[in-house]
Parts: structure tokens; C-alpha cells; sequence
């Protein structure tokens, strides 16, 4: 019976040991990554859910990125925008000058030689900004129930906007005349307004739009990185408890297996004697 007690234990402290030794690599590999779940085998479940989590940032973070690339178009738009609305002011002084009667046709000429080369100006910056440009705008939002992020896309033109329309209220001004200069003070009056309206409606409106999906976005990813945490991140403390119980259970084991070889030597030594 002796034999038998002595090889049950030592397969028992060598199966305990098994455990054990697969336990502590589990419980060092959580502390050295911070992470509870690395392999399939922790949590089939929690990876699973886990990885449609990590997919879901991954496509906020490059929505974000496309916005912000979104923002930069804007912002170069505007500037255009501004350049032209600086141009504007300065057609609005030459014509409201010419519009005086007392100025001399040669005088009226110098006006009209800088009322037509800023007209140029105004031209050769739609020449080089190009024709109209479309931005798209990724409106995420989730659906709770499902948890990945649902797209939309809204289409809006920026740039290219005055560089036709706007163009021909000025481009035929002519301040040869009080009466003339009048009229032309108007047209450009008329362009002034629509560069403003277009900075509001179009410009101003579509920023305010791309940071306030930003801003919804920062809270979906603040959001989908808590529950990630809570999925996959480990309990320090817990985890380090979890450690020594598997170190102590190793030892037992250890203990076990010695006991089980001590008996069996001792029972084959009786049978020599």
C-alpha cells in the first residue's frame, strides 16, 4: 500500500505543480503587460468584445484625424476669404474717392489703374486657389445597443466661391465718371456683402459643425477606453494576491511530490532489507 500512497502523491504534487507553474506565468504575464486578458484562453468573451472596442477607436481616431485635416482646409479657405475681403475694402475707398466730382480724368485714371490691377488680384487668387473644393464631414455617432460607430457624410463646398461669381460684380466697374464710380461703389458694396455672408454661412458654420461631431467624438473615445480598461486591464492588488496563492500552491505540490519519493524509497528499501 505503501508503493501506492507514495505514487499517488507524487502525481499529484507533479500535476499541482503543473498548475501552479502555468498560474504564476499566467499571473506574471497580466503584471508585466498591466493587461488581464492576453491570450484567447484568459477570456474568449472579453477579447472578442474587447477587440470590436479597439476597432471602434481606431476608426473614431481617424475620423478625429480627417476633421482635423477638414479644419486645415477651412482655415486656408478663410484665409483666402480674408485676402479678398481685404481687396474689397480697398475697391470700397477707390470708388467712394472717384465717386467725388472734383477728382481730374487723370486723377480718375491713377484710381482706375489700382481699381483694375486689384481686380486682377482678385482674379489671379481664384486662379491659383483653383476651382470649387468639397470637404467631407464624418458625423459619427453609436448606437448603444450595438456599439459600433454608424457614418454620415454631408458634402460642402468651400473655395471657388467668389472666384467666378464674385468677380463679375467688379470686374466691369469703371470710375470714369461721379455717376459711374457710384454705381461701381455699389457692386462693390454688393461683393463685400457676399464675401461676409459666404465667411458666415459657409466657412463659419461648417467649423462650428466639424467641432462640435470633435467634441462628440472625444467622448466616444473617453468612453470606449474606460470600457476597455475595465475589460481587459488587470487588478494590480488582486492580481498580486492571485500570485502568491500560486506560489504557495507550488510548494505544497513540491511538498506532496517529496513526500510520495520519500515513501516509495523507503518501501523499496524494505523490500531489500
Amino acid at each position: 500500500m505503501s508503493i501506492v500512497k507514495g505514487s499517488s502523491l507524487v502525481s499529484i504534487g507533479i500535476k499541482g505543480m503543473e498548475q501552479a507553474s502555468k498560474d504564476i506565468t499566467k499571473a506574471f504575464t497580466q503584471l508585466a503587460s498591466g493587461k488581464r486578458i492576453n491570450n484567447a484562453s484568459d477570456d474568449a468573451a472579453g477579447l472578442a468584445l474587447s477587440a470590436s472596442i479597439e476597432t471602434k477607436l481606431r476608426i473614431l481616431d481617424k475620423a478625429s484625424q480627417t476633421l482635423s485635416n477638414s479644419t486645415s482646409i477651412l482655415q486656408t479657405v478663410d484665409s483666402t476669404a480674408q485676402q479678398v475681403q481685404d481687396i474689397t475694402g480697398r475697391l470700397s475707398e477707390l470708388a467712394t474717392q472717384a465717386a467725388n466730382g472734383t477728382y481730374s480724368p487723370e486723377q480718375r485714371a491713377a484710381l482706375q489703374q489700382e481699381f483694375t490691377g486689384l481686380t486682377q488680384e482678385l482674379q489671379r487668387i481664384g486662379e491659383a486657389s483653383g476651382g470649387p473644393k468639397l470637404i467631407i464631414l464624418d458625423n459619427f455617432f453609436t448606437d448603444r445597443n450595438v456599439g459600433a460607430p454608424t457614418t454620415e457624410f454631408t458634402n460642402v463646398q468651400v473655395g471657388g466661391y467668389f472666384y467666378g461669381n464674385a468677380l463679375s460684380f467688379v470686374k466691369n466697374v469703371s470710375l470714369a465718371t461721379a455717376e459711374s464710380s457710384q454705381a461701381g461703389l455699389a457692386a462693390v458694396d454688393q461683393l463685400a456683402k457676399e464675401v461676409s455672408q459666404y465667411r458666415s454661412d459657409v466657412i463659419g458654420s461648417t467649423q462650428s459643425r466639424i467641432d462640435y461631431i470633435q467634441q462628440g467624438i472625444a467622448q466616444e473615445q473617453q468612453a470606449g477606453a474606460e470600457s476597455l480598461a475595465r475589460i481587459t486591464d488587470i487588478d494590480v492588488a488582486e492580481a498580486k494576491t492571485t500570485l502568491l496563492q500560486n506560489q504557495i500552491r507550488l510548494q505544497s505540490s513540491a511538498k506532496l511530490f517529496s513526500m510520495g519519493r520519500s515513501m516509495d524509497a523507503d518501501f523499496i528499501k524494505s523490500l531489500l532489507s
